[in-house]
């Protein structure tokens, strides 16, 4: 599925859907083999037929650099796409020295109210991957934003 919305309102002003038949597994880590081809006819197709609604940013259910490749499905379309992506995973990947437990144990100390969020750091090299971020007042679950392609982590952790 394709949603365009107005920013900062987030009215929706274009939603597509495209079912496929899926011929690969999924496989954790190369969900941009499976997605990205969808998501890149859908995006041709809004250009055809709509291009006053051609998104600025593209906002992806999955990973950018938050990721064992350092390229998630957010990297991998905004490459293809040409446009800045974020990526708004779910799940944490445990790389590089993050581990779900340490993350929990800092959501439940840092995480309070909507907008607060903390680094998500390579143990390894130093380097800050994205960060979780507590999107609502009563969630006790943050997403992981991450930059996808074109974009700064600043600006993609407050686009989200």
């Amino acid at each position: 599925t394709l949603v365009v919305c107005e920013f900062p309102s987030l009215k929706v002003v274009y939603e597509a859907t495209s079912t496929v038949r899926v011929t690969e597994a999924y496989i954790p880590g190369f969900l941009a083999f499976r997605e990205a081809p969808c998501i890149l006819r859908l995006l041709t197709s809004l250009r055809a037929s709509r291009p006053d609604l051609y998104p600025q940013v593209l906002l992806l259910d999955g990973n950018g650099v938050l990721h064992p490749r350092r390229c998630g499905i957010a990297s991998t379309v905004g490459v293809l796409a040409d446009l800045p992506t974020v990526g708004v995973a779910k799940n944490l990947f445990q790389i590089e020295g993050l581990t779900r437990e340490d993350v929990a144990e800092t959501t439940r100390s840092s995480l309070k109210s909507k907008g607060d969020f903390f680094p998500l750091v390579s143990r390894t090299t130093g380097e800050t991957l994205g960060v979780a971020l507590q999107t609502t007042h009563d969630s006790r679950k943050p997403v992981f934003v991450s930059v996808g392609h074109r974009i700064s982590p600043a600006t993609a952790r407050l686009l989200v």
